[in-house]
């Protein structure tokens, strides 16, 4: 009922929303209501996602959103991105939280990453650059050190290159050595050397 509603009347669906009593089982609810559909006007997607993100902070609109940028995201990620992308004016978080929606939950990273520069805000941006990053390196950690080479500076270029050569000194201590030689700081290639030497066989 709620989902059907919410097509109709958006407003009035939250409102039913809100009246539910707890034994209804709101979060079903709105993960139901806010669940994206391949066969449904793309004209409703926008209106669904301004609903979802304008209720009340809590468990049930944590659903509503989760639901919708992942039902999205397999639907139309680029169409999820623009249309966040154009609320990033106002509120980067809704950007924030579709790109890293695409990388957690669609495998979508390269597509993410093409919408970094819309997200205005610096926390939110260093956030999703760590994210991508890390899954980045998953596949391809040289990959992922151009590419933040290319988008971070400072502290955050800094504690994304150490938190990739991290994990890879555990994994693969052998390309681990390889790339640190394209390291071009050389303190912060010491200080990789420092905290990953007994990965590396080096006293």
């Amino acid at each position: 009922k709620i989902a059907e509603l919410m097509q109709q009347d958006p407003q009035k669906a939250l409102s039913e929303l809100a009246k539910m009593p707890p034994g209804a089982n709101p979060l079903a609810s709105s993960r139901s209501a806010f669940t994206v559909d391949a066969d449904e006007d793309p004209a409703q997607r926008p209106v669904k996602a301004a609903a979802a993100f304008a209720l009340p902070p809590g468990p049930n609109r944590d659903a509503a959103i989760e639901a919708l940028l992942n039902s999205w995201g397999q639907v139309d990620a680029r169409g999820l991105l623009d249309w966040a992308s154009r609320m990033a004016a106002t509120d980067s978080s809704v950007l924030k939280d579709a790109m890293l929606s695409l990388v957690k939950n669609q495998n979508n990273t390269a597509l993410a990453a093409q919408y970094l520069d819309k997200l205005p805000d610096a926390t939110a941006r260093n956030q999703v650059i760590g994210v991508i990053a890390k899954d980045m390196a998953n596949d391809d950690p040289a990959a992922a050190l151009k590419w933040i080479d290319q988008v971070a500076l400072g502290a955050t270029y800094d504690s994304n290159v150490k938190s990739i050569f991290s994990d890879l000194s555990l994994h693969n201590p052998t390309q681990a050595a390889s790339l640190l030689a394209t390291l071009s700081e050389p303190d912060l290639r010491m200080s990789v050397i420092s905290a990953r030497a007994k990965n590396w066989g080096q006293n």
